[in-house]
């Protein structure tokens, strides 16, 4: 396997896309508990269509959906408000194109 390629300022370039948050939450978090999508949106007080369109990747975690899965799953907000931001991350690096953009880094004095 190749080594990550990582510029500066950069994120590390991987091979593989990271997994949308909602991926994780459906199946490390609620069939590995052999949950239901109903059965966790009234467990966190959601409605279930918001938390199905988290777990088909139509939407992101939210701070406020990272605190309630976090009490929830016993985890940490941060760790639901890592994933999300990994994704959106590793999308954003693809789609910026740097080349068009002035620098405003102040020279360094000699």
């Amino acid at each position: 396997m190749p080594k990550p390629k990582k510029t500066p300022g950069t994120a590390i370039k991987r091979g593989v896309p990271p997994a949308h948050p909602g991926e994780v939450l459906k199946e490390m978090f609620i069939e590995e508990r052999g949950l239901t999508i109903t059965e966790v949106a009234e467990g966190i007080g959601v409605r279930r269509p918001n938390l199905s369109a988290i777990i088909n990747g139509h939407n992101g975690i939210s701070a406020e959906m990272a605190i309630k899965l976090a009490e929830a799953f016993g985890t940490t907000p941060q760790f639901w408000i890592n994933l999300q931001n990994n994704y959106e991350l590793f999308y954003a690096e693809e789609k910026v194109d740097r080349t068009k953009i002035r620098h405003f880094i102040p020279a360094k004095a000699s």
